[in-house]
């Protein structure tokens, strides 16, 4: 007889995990124009053999709260784009040189931003003494203190694996084809064996993989979401219209982790607070998921009612299928 075929994204997704605590990758700022430089399409057909999908969302659309939402949920699709990652960087603030001098495109070099008193007292000054130190041992990108005033560099330490597809690849694009330093930032890349520690190290960012099988939420603590400062999780019983309505519309990430396990009283709230919480964590960029591969299973066209996913394997799925 003739097959047939159920196709559907791996269960897991390539993503470069950046650090919203500390360096440049704690400006939203950075993190979009690295969004946006990436090709995220290219780079899942190179490394899938064009089997690939690009991701703008933490999580497979193969879920069941994605399937519920549908297309109610909002992503911006982050393109690729030199022109769009540029102009993230100039409106965040990285047009300077190291000593406070503006920053002029044709020469290049590495972007600086003038630390605002805010921004110098987050995270507990740690940015005033942010550097970077390249392999060679010589090159060091620090913040600068030009009279009163505090510069930091737009250079990234970047913890990758050792023999990994995932990082040789992007390691080309963002290094060797001088994709980022043609938009003034530095990259120092350290390779590791076994699996990279998350962004919240001393890196500035690092090659991991996350599954989707445990839909496991990362929250930081809030401290890279300026929504979370403003209205934090407290006890919690509020429904998502009297959150939003108290918030202002402005739920973080933190708040939207933790109220979509404690506060939903049914499956289709817990949806509504989990597309909220895509929404969001799509806005902020907390991390770079690149790309999934599809995959397939074939089976004989006869047997109907075949729904296989990653979260429900053949003999799992065979249970509740026919045969004509």
């Amino acid at each position: 007889g003739s097959l047939a075929a159920t196709y559907y994204l791996d269960s897991s997704c390539k993503k470069l995990s950046l650090n919203c605590d500390l360096g440049p990758t704690s400006f939203l700022s950075v993190r979009k124009a690295l969004a946006y430089a990436l090709d995220s399409e290219q780079i899942s057909k190179e490394l899938s053999g064009g089997y690939g999908a690009a991701l703008y969302a933490p999580y497979s659309d193969e879920l069941d709260m994605w399937k519920q939402k549908g297309s109610k949920i909002e992503l911006t699709e982050y393109l690729h784009s030199l022109e769009s990652a540029k102009k993230a960087l100039v409106e965040g603030g990285w047009i300077y040189n190291a000593d406070g001098s503006d920053y002029d495109e044709k020469a290049g070099g590495v972007r600086y931003k003038k630390l605002t008193l805010e921004e110098s007292e987050a995270f507990e000054g740690a940015n005033l003494s942010y550097s970077v130190i390249f392999d060679d041992g010589k090159t060091e990108y620090k913040t600068e203190q030009v009279d009163e005033e505090f510069y930091i560099p737009c250079a990234i330490s970047w913890l990758g694996l050792d023999n990994d597809e995932f990082t040789s690849l992007v390691s080309q694009k963002l290094i060797e084809e001088k994709l980022a330093s043609s938009l003034g930032i530095a990259i120092s890349l350290t390779l590791a064996d076994g699996s990279a520690p998350d962004g919240r190290s001393a890196y500035g960012m690092c090659s991991t993989e996350q599954s989707w099988e445990s839909a496991i939420y990362e929250a930081r603590g809030g401290s890279y979401d300026p929504y979370d400062r403003l209205f934090p999780y407290g006890e919690g019983g509020l429904t998502l219209s009297d959150a939003q309505e108290l918030s202002g519309g402005k739920l973080g990430v933190d708040y939207l982790s933790k109220a979509m396990i404690a506060d939903s009283s049914s499956p289709d709230e817990y949806s509504e607070w989990w597309g909220e919480y895509l929404e969001r964590w799509n806005a902020l960029i907390p991390d770079i998921a690149l790309c999934s591969a599809y995959r397939f299973d074939l089976y004989n066209s006869k047997i109907k009612g075949l729904d296989t996913s990653p979260f429900r394997s053949v003999p799992e799925a065979i249970v509740y299928c026919s045969v004509e």
